[in-house]
């Protein structure tokens, strides 16, 4: 059977997804969790796209959030499958976002993303989960560029990834070099995600404005 045609979720006991709520998202003058295409919260669909997937979806949001993303926590946590839960050590970046992750995990897997990359490949997630096994971590790697925030992490790095918070040190690719970690080329990445759209992200309204017509034609 191939990774596209699994017919089963991924349980709590194998992995869980967690979504990354943390983006100030400062060029768009909103919180990046905020975020919506055609009137619908990007979050939520991505959440709910996910769920579809895994038995269990983290939002790792902040500890003390504004009025409005208190309100989108809240329709986050209705969702089935959904668990909403709070940075540990806050204003820690990327880094801190997986480790939090980790921390709240209860699943030996976790697929971490974040909450502005609306479009993730399943098949992808699913080839990353199955080269995870046995190892630390399994990494996206196009050119010299990794993707920290599409990627799986063993809960057993909690520890590691605490210390390097511990330390100061908040470079993600350093973390990662520490790890026993598979890195999926782009010629084996273009076999489940041939437009490489799951790493497409949103920084900008230009950004915005690239994602929303993708959607619809993807949509169309």
């Amino acid at each position: 059977m191939g990774l596209t045609d699994r017919p089963f979720r991924w349980s709590r006991e194998e992995a869980c997804a967690a979504v990354l709520a943390g983006g100030e998202g400062r060029r768009l003058g909103r919180s990046k969790v905020l975020l919506q295409l055609d009137g619908k919260s990007l979050t939520l669909v991505l959440l709910e796209k996910l769920g579809r997937h895994f038995e269990e979806v983290l939002l790792v949001g902040k500890v003390n959030p504004e009025e409005d993303e208190r309100i989108l926590y809240q329709e986050a946590e209705a969702l089935p499958g959904v668990r909403v839960v709070g940075d540990v050590i806050p204003q820690m970046g990327p880094l801190g976002g997986i480790h939090s992750s980790l921390a709240h995990s209860i699943s030996p897997l976790v697929f971490v993303t974040a909450c502005d990359m609306p479009f993730p490949s399943l098949p992808l997630i699913d080839a990353l989960l199955l080269r995870a096994f046995g190892r630390e971590a399994a990494v996206p790697r196009r050119g010299e560029y990794i993707e920290p925030l599409f990627s799986v992490y063993a809960k057993a790095v909690e520890r590691k990834a605490k210390e390097f918070l511990e330390r100061g040190e908040l470079k993600v690719h350093r973390f990662i070099d520490s790890l026993d970690a598979y890195f999926m080329e782009e010629g084996e990445i273009s076999l489940y995600d041939p437009d490489f759209l799951s790493f497409r992200n949103i920084n900008s309204y230009r950004d915005l404005d690239i994602v929303l017509r993708i959607s619809r034609e993807t949509d169309g």
